[in-house]
């Protein structure tokens, strides 16, 4: 039993076994066999101690401990024997290999705070009247067991943070002059320098984000960085973030058209990752050039995402497709859009759309890319969308959990 009320007699925060329990806050049963040693016991007296716990789909159990006032982080696992203990440094464990899900688990310990400062009104309708860079928001990230960490951890985070801001604001958000403390507030770490931030005259950005409902930021996150700590799933992230901010934002020289093609291309790369990579729904012949069309791989990753395939009523011009079209009507909404991506890159395609087909189409293909990420992330909640017309405020739930 792991008991966060008392330990029986047992100073500090150690952990043992046969210690007595009263009025527990928590019991939670050992599902491990007797040969994994006696389950641990933990104090949840100490303040300064932090404890949590994480059990995984084949209830594997694990305890980590931080003293706050020794600057010591503890793990402990049924898996590997109760009775061993294995120090934890920056979010890695000295002498043990862990699974992804425990290792995600064991870094994803971070408490980030974002803060508008007394300016920040005042700042960003400056910005909106005549462009430029300003400092409108200070982020604070610290370990929510209060350990401290190498600068080489929080430039993960950093980097992390960069792209997930960026996703909800539809756009590059430049994170600006980091500093370190020590928890004596020593100043230990600074960068210079401003990652890739969006050019051009500013805009507020237009995304799945709505600026009114500020905790949609806290309910993403921690998927987004359960993802971002996988290699495989940081690398789908990072280059369909590309292809979907390019599209959203459409700098110079890049019109709806060709944000079409760009969305198309980071829907298929998530295809790749989602369908052949890790789901493993197809095999990797069926991504080959004799294998599925685009449409159908589109069409296969938003349907095993629970993404609806149809074309939105709001989508009129898109709904109504040319004549020469089998049956009058397109399939659903990966045929129209890779049908009209078609028509941008060959010289001698018969479909000619309208401009609003290229609008609806390029819209659609946007929040496509937005729904895959949110789902991936298992975000259940609201968000704002982009194909109905909406006041700043105006949220609705996801396709999946509605």
């Amino acid at each position: 039993m792991w008991n966060t009320k008392e330990c029986g007699g047992v100073p500090g925060h150690q952990l043992s076994a046969g210690a007595s329990m009263s009025e527990p806050l928590l019991k939670i049963p050992n599902h491990h066999a007797p040969g994994c040693g006696d389950p641990p016991i933990v104090n949840g007296d100490d303040p300064a101690v932090y404890i949590g716990y994480f059990e995984n789909s084949f209830r594997e159990q694990w305890i980590f401990t931080y003293d706050r006032a020794t600057k010591r982080g503890e793990l402990r696992g049924g898996d590997v024997g109760w009775n061993s203990v294995h120090v934890v440094e920056n979010g890695n464990v000295v002498g043990l290999v862990l699974g992804v899900e425990e290792a995600s688990w064991l870094q994803a310990c971070w408490r980030i705070t974002i803060t508008a400062t007394d300016q920040t009104d005042d700042l960003t309708k400056s910005l909106s009247q005549s462009g430029g860079y300003v400092i409108t928001h200070v982020v604070k990230i610290e370990r929510t067991d209060g350990s401290v960490f190498s600068s080489d951890s929080s430039e993960e985070v950093l980097f992390c943070l960069h792209h997930f801001l960026s996703f909800a604001l539809g756009r590059w958000a430049g994170l600006a002059l980091p500093v370190g403390f020590t928890d004596s507030g020593e100043k230990v770490f600074e960068q210079w320098g401003l990652p890739m931030a969006a050019s051009g005259e500013w805009s507020g950005g237009q995304s799945w984000f709505d600026l009114h409902h500020g905790q949609l930021l806290s309910e993403v996150f921690p998927g987004f960085w359960a993802l971002w700590s996988e290699p495989l799933w940081q690398k789908a992230i990072r280059e369909c973030l590309y292809w979907y901010i390019a599209a959203n934002e459409r700098g110079t020289g890049i019109g709806i058209d060709t944000g079409l093609i760009l969305c198309q291309t980071a829907l298929e790369h998530l295809a790749w990752t989602v369908c052949v990579k890790v789901r493993k729904l197809v095999s990797t012949q069926a991504f080959s050039v004799r294998g599925l069309n685009a449409a159908d791989k589109i069409r296969l990753l938003i349907t095993s995402l629970g993404i609806p395939a149809t074309i939105p009523a709001t989508l009129g011009d898109l709904a109504k497709p040319p004549s020469h079209i089998s049956g009058g009507k397109w399939d659903d909404g990966p045929h129209a859009l890779t049908e009209i991506r078609n028509a941008s890159i060959h010289p001698d395609a018969k479909l000619t759309p309208t401009h609003g087909a290229y609008i609806d189409a390029w819209k659609l293909s946007i929040w496509l890319v937005e729904m895959c990420l949110l789902r991936l992330c298992d975000h259940r909640g609201s968000y704002g969308n982009r194909l109905v017309r909406r006041w700043t405020g105006q949220v609705e739930k996801v396709p999946w959990s509605a």
